[in-house]
């Protein structure tokens, strides 16, 4: 049975500055519910993928698709090709990686 309620899916592409911020921020939100944080890295250039990797090690919450190449510049969207399908939330919010909550 999936248990989980809130899929958060988020896509980054070099937001190495900001990414952490993001998945602290998805961390830190109190439910009483379950969530799973899917993000998608699109072979960031700079150290994205490094950080959500280290991210994910430390919480299981957290499932990557990380590229090696760029899919968006082949006009393949992210979000509906890759985060949408995996997600089991019977809800999904939505963040980029240079955003937070």
């Amino acid at each position: 049975m999936n248990d989980v309620v809130l899929s958060i899916c988020c896509t980054s592409y070099n937001h190495e500055k900001f990414i952490g911020k993001a998945l602290d921020s998805f961390l830190a939100q109190k439910t009483n519910f379950s969530i799973e944080i899917l993000i998608h890295d699109d072979a960031s250039t700079d150290n994205s993928a490094e950080i959500i990797e280290s991210y994910a090690r430390k919480d299981n919450r957290i499932k990557t698709i990380l590229q090696t190449e760029n899919q968006y510049s082949k006009n393949i969207k992210p979000l509906a090709n890759f985060l949408f399908p995996l997600a089991k939330g019977k809800y999904i919010a939505i963040c980029e990686g240079d955003d937070y909550w």
